[in-house]
């Protein structure tokens, strides 16, 4: 799930896409009829027909800075993990993950002896937003399944009390 951007979002719609039953979220910072950026509606097409396409706004919207910022807010709420991959110190990536801080959402990236680049707001998600340094994608997956024992548990527990 991510908001669309060009590079690393539209790269891991198309990777999903590209599984036979892959399916991915988009949230759009625009309106359905002027969807942005425009390079990527070929593939917000696709997200349509296979996955799922979210927006806030009016259909004629054409997205501004600032809803391109505020539609973190619904992809890290609709996350259970975030990871940032690679990342300066400021801009949307940035945005996203005091968004998801806030929210209690865990944060991974991956750990700074791999040098990816750029990595200067990577020691910031650790520092600052408690990001967790993984190479391990199987610690990822086995905190989601945790998550998931969590809340069926919980539900379970609800609703013996419904």
């Amino acid at each position: 799930m991510s908001g669309g951007a060009i590079g690393i979002d539209a790269s891991a719609h198309k990777g999903t896409l590209e599984l036979s039953k892959g399916k991915t979220i988009c949230v759009l910072g625009s309106g359905f009829f002027k969807m942005y950026p425009k390079e990527n509606i070929s593939l917000f097409e696709e997200i349509g027909k296979r996955g799922l396409l979210v927006s806030e706004h009016l259909p004629n919207f054409p997205g501004s800075r600032i809803s391109l910022i505020q539609r973190n807010r619904i992809t890290s709420g609709l996350s259970n993990v975030i990871i940032v991959v690679a990342s300066g110190t400021h801009g949307g990536a940035m945005v996203q993950i005091k968004i998801a801080f806030e929210q209690r959402i865990p944060i991974f990236c991956p750990k700074l002896s791999l040098n990816l680049e750029p990595n200067e707001g990577l020691r910031q998600v650790i520092d600052e937003w408690g990001g967790k340094e993984t190479d391990d994608v199987y610690e990822i997956i086995a905190l989601l399944n945790r998550n998931e024992k969590t809340r069926m548990k919980n539900q379970v527990t609800l609703s013996q009390f419904a």
